[in-house]
């Protein structure tokens, strides 16, 4: 049996106080969600590397991860790292651990800097599946000129966010 048109306007123009506090509540919800969502892009979009060798060597590290790659991802230690630390750590061990890490995380976006000095670079990033923020470190070989001794990534804190504010 059909409705009336009519009908339905009607029932659908009786709303509760309630349903109309819900929508605009879910409404403001989904809206202060995509404000913060997207202050946190603007800084993934203007993050720059630092200079100098281990800032470009974390920006071919991202690139290598964020491929999907393990042939690039295989280039990248090879030509990165010491020869003593493939002792400690084979190149099939890091790619199995890459291969999971990838499948876990998707791409990594870079966010700030978080430490830099001659031997150590820092930098918080955000895993696209996951949405969680990581720190990925290097630390430069003091006997190897030009390479690393050790990469990592672990869990980090969420950036604190600077509320804006309506002063002007």
């Amino acid at each position: 049996m059909r409705t009336p048109i009519g009908i339905r306007k009607k029932r659908n123009q009786n709303r509760s106080s309630g349903q109309v506090t819900a929508i605009l509540g879910l409404t403001l919800l989904f809206l202060t969600a995509s404000v913060c969502l997207s202050g946190s892009a603007a800084n993934a979009a203007g993050f720059s590397f630092p200079k100098g060798y281990l800032g470009t060597t974390a920006a071919k590290y991202i690139d290598a991860f964020n491929s999907g790659n393990d042939s690039l991802v295989a280039e990248f230690h090879t030509s990165n790292f010491t020869e003593a630390s493939f002792e400690k750590k084979s190149l099939n061990s890091r790619l199995y651990k890459y291969q999971s890490l990838y499948k876990m995380f998707g791409e990594l976006e870079p966010y700030e800097t978080l430490k830099k000095s001659n031997s150590t670079l820092v930098i918080r990033a955000r895993s696209e599946k996951l949405g969680s923020w990581f720190e990925i470190g290097f630390e430069a070989d003091e006997s190897a000129p030009n390479k690393l001794a050790r990469q990592y990534i672990r869990p980090a804190s969420r950036p604190k966010v600077q509320n804006a504010t309506m002063s002007d």
